[in-house]
C-alpha cells in the first residue's frame, strides 16, 4: 500500500511541476519577467 501512495505522490508533483513549468514558459514567451510571476 506504501509503496503506491509514494508512486501517486511522485507523480502528483512531477506533474504539479510539468505545469508550473509550462506556465512559466508561456509567460517567458508573452514577455512577462519570472520575478514578476513570483511576486519577487
Amino acid at each position: 500500500m506504501g509503496r503506491i501512495i509514494g508512486k501517486l505522490a511522485i507523480a502528483t508533483i512531477a506533474f504539479a511541476a510539468g505545469i508550473t513549468w509550462a506556465i512559466i514558459a508561456e509567460a517567458n514567451d508573452a514577455g512577462v519577467p519570472l520575478t514578476s510571476l513570483i511576486g519577487l
